[in-house]
């Protein structure tokens, strides 16, 4: 029997998030927010991550930064929303960087 309300499925979490002590419980949320989507939804708009996280915008502003500092994330600014492009772990981001054409740094 399914629950009225209930979504189903689920969002697969990378450990080293859950374990990030640099990120406030607010930025992992968003990220799993964020994660939750499929690529194709990924443009949004403030206001809708703010209404969808009942967060203010200083919170959603600061909750970015985090993510963005720390490499979990990268916003791409559209024309009326932004595109989430979501980083995990080193491999992740050298891909990225690989389609961005943007130097890879080795550790």
């Amino acid at each position: 029997m399914e629950k009225k309300g209930f979504i189903k499925g689920f969002v697969i979490v990378p450990k080293q998030l859950v374990l990030d002590t640099n990120l406030s419980n607010n930025a992992k949320v968003l990220f799993i927010y964020i994660r939750s989507l499929s690529e194709n939804f990924r443009t949004l708009r403030n206001r809708n991550l703010r209404q969808k996280l009942g967060i203010s915008l200083k919170t959603l502003q600061n909750c970015k930064a985090e993510l963005i500092k720390h490499n979990y994330l990268k916003i791409y600014r559209r024309k009326s929303a932004n595109y989430y492009y979501i980083l995990v772990g080193k491999r992740d981001v050298d891909k990225f960087k690989t389609k961005q054409n943007l130097p890879i740094q080795s550790e």
